[in-house]
């Protein structure tokens, strides 16, 4: 069965909020994201939250994301 997106993007904008929620420096820096700009904390939680639901899918898929650039999620998308 196809996947539920606009549950899984309520899930995703949740567990990111709640990370947000918890970085305590929200300006620090990270490092470069794949776009060329300056990735902060706040981003950098806020996308794991959003590729930890991504990676709870079953079949695979190609995401891009303006930190991490094209991410290939459970074997790609096809």
């Amino acid at each position: 069965p196809a996947p539920d997106w606009l549950e899984l993007c309520r899930r995703a904008a949740g567990r990111a909020a709640e990370a947000m929620d918890r970085q305590a420096d929200r300006s620090e820096t990270v490092g470069p994201g794949a776009g060329g700009d300056t990735t902060l904390a706040l981003d950098r939680v806020s996308e794991d939250a959003v590729f930890a639901e991504l990676e709870a899918l079953d079949g695979g898929l190609l995401a891009i994301s303006e930190e991490r650039g094209e991410v290939e999620v459970n074997g790609g998308g096809a």
